[in-house]
């Protein structure tokens, strides 16, 4: 495994664990809303499609479809809280 996919793959599941940890905060009785469980769901989602399109670009063949998958999961992250929004779940 080549050390750029090393570094890449140790950001992602830094990444996931600040989220994963940061979402799954329960309040006092131990319920956690539905609108925060759907919110991290899908920023986790939207963090993983940013990892794996930095390993496609990386790889050098698919350096396209790496950016496409880099661009949506961005903007999965940056819209996520209008999405639940619309869902009904905010």
């Amino acid at each position: 495994m080549r050390i750029e996919t090393k570094q890449a793959l140790a950001t992602a599941l830094a990444l996931t664990a600040a989220v994963s940890t940061a979402a799954f905060a329960q309040d006092t009785i131990g319920i956690q809303p539905v609108s925060t469980a759907a919110l991290a769901a899908m920023k986790l989602i939207a963090a993983a499609g940013i990892g794996w399109g930095f390993l496609r670009l990386m790889s050098g063949r698919h350096t396209i479809e790496g950016l496409t998958l880099m661009g949506v999961g961005g903007l999965g992250l940056a819209k996520t809280q209008a999405v639940v929004t619309f869902l009904g779940l905010g």
